[in-house]
């Protein structure tokens, strides 16, 4: 079995080839150490073996490792695991477990695919009959608009302009923020704009920097989102990825996005909850509101 914990990364197996009933293997001798002192005194010395996938790893028994589970079991008192490990452990070996974990939601992917549903009980469900109906690109209409000027959004020299982007399968698409930065895990694509610069093509630039997708603009969220540490007021056009455009080197360049993510209405919920800034009820919010602006949209395009 795989077993992760704020304290380390560890494989048990048995250890018949060792003369052992079990073996708790790590890739560290670190990982094995904490487990020891904090869970688990009884488990032998580190051993360690160069050249295999797990270098470190020590001997135990099916009951000592059972007791040992017990203890770890009843000292969980986080309610979100990968910050836990961010804290008691590091920002790093976070960002680790997350590629793990956004990689085992293919299990649920690979099964047969619901359309997103609403999570608040209090809203209509959001369902779109056709997800290959492709809505009409508008960002030439938009560079030519003020949204501003035209009451829309409200007037605020603190403004940010993003993208909540969907694609033919009514996913959004979030970025992880290298190092968590101010306290975001999952969030949308935002920032502020270049002296000059049109709110469309902040926006558009800004998306590209953070997850090199290029994608065209459909419509737009009517409200102005305020929220997070530093009091900005975001402002966010709606996109669609046309042709599954990415630009890695774009991403590379501006070293600011750990991981990107396509994901449900549903699962994006789970994601931004994630994030420890006041900014995760903002985020909500928009993410909410792009749901049913794009619903609007399809189904005026339908």
């Amino acid at each position: 079995m795989w077993l992760f914990t704020p304290d380390g990364f560890y494989s048990v197996v048995t250890a018949e080839e060792f003369g052992h009933p079990l073996q708790v293997r790590a890739r560290c001798d670190d990982d094995l150490d904490r487990l020891r002192s904090s869970y688990f005194p009884t488990l032998d010395e580190n051993v360690h073996i160069p050249g295999r996938d797990y270098p470190v790893r020590a001997f135990t028994t099916h009951k000592e490792f059972a007791d040992c589970l017990t203890k770890i079991a009843m000292a969980i008192d986080y309610d979100n695991f990968k910050s836990a490990v961010a804290v008691r452990h590091s920002s790093e070996r976070a960002h680790v477990y997350g590629n793990v974990w956004s990689d085992c939601r293919k299990i649920k992917q690979n099964s047969v695919r619901k359309p997103p549903q609403r999570v608040l009980e209090t809203e209509k469900p959001f369902v779109v009959d056709d997800y290959r109906t492709r809505p009409v690109s508008r960002t030439d209409e938009y560079r030519g608009r003020d949204l501003q000027r035209d009451g829309v959004w409200e007037e605020d020299k603190n403004s940010r302009y993003g993208l909540v982007v969907f694609n033919d399968e009514g996913q959004v698409l979030l970025r992880e923020p290298a190092n968590h930065f101010g306290g975001y895990v999952w969030t949308f694509s935002k920032g502020r704009p270049n002296k000059g610069e049109h709110p469309v093509d902040t926006a558009l630039r800004e998306t590209l920097e953070e997850t090199g997708y290029k994608p065209e603009i459909i419509g737009h969220i009517p409200q102005t989102f305020r929220g997070g540490s530093v009091g900005s007021a975001n402002k966010f056009y709606l996109a669609y990825d046309t042709e599954r455009q990415v630009d890695s080197t774009a991403v590379e360049r501006n070293k600011e996005t750990w991981n990107i993510t396509w994901a449900s209405h549903e699962e994006a919920v789970e994601l931004i909850s994630q994030t420890t800034d006041a900014g995760r009820e903002r985020d909500f919010k928009t993410l909410h509101a792009a749901y049913d602006e794009y619903a609007k949209i399809m189904s005026d395009n339908g």
